[in-house]
C-alpha cells in the first residue's frame, strides 16, 4: 500500500482503514467477530467501519463486495 504525502489525511486514513478492513475480513474467512477482534474492534465498530467505508456482504456464501 502506498500512500503519498501530498494525499490529505482523511483520505490517507480512509484508504488506510479500507485495506485493513478488508485484509481482516479475508484473512479471517469474512468471519467478522474474528476480524474485529484483530481490528480491536467489537462487533458493532466492525459494522459501523464497514458501513463508512461501504463493505458490504454481498449475499449468503460470505463473499464482500465494495
Amino acid at each position: 500500500m502506498v500512500v503519498g504525502f501530498d494525499q490529505p489525511f482523511a483520505a490517507a486514513h480512509e484508504h488506510l482503514d479500507r485495506a485493513q478492513t478488508a485484509w481482516a475480513l479475508e484473512a479471517t474467512g469474512h468471519r467478522v467477530e474474528v476480524a474485529a477482534c484483530m481490528l480491536g474492534l467489537s462487533r458493532k465498530g466492525l459494522y459501523l467501519e464497514r458501513q463508512w467505508l461501504g463493505i458490504l456482504f454481498a449475499g449468503e456464501d460470505g463473499a464482500f463486495a465494495q
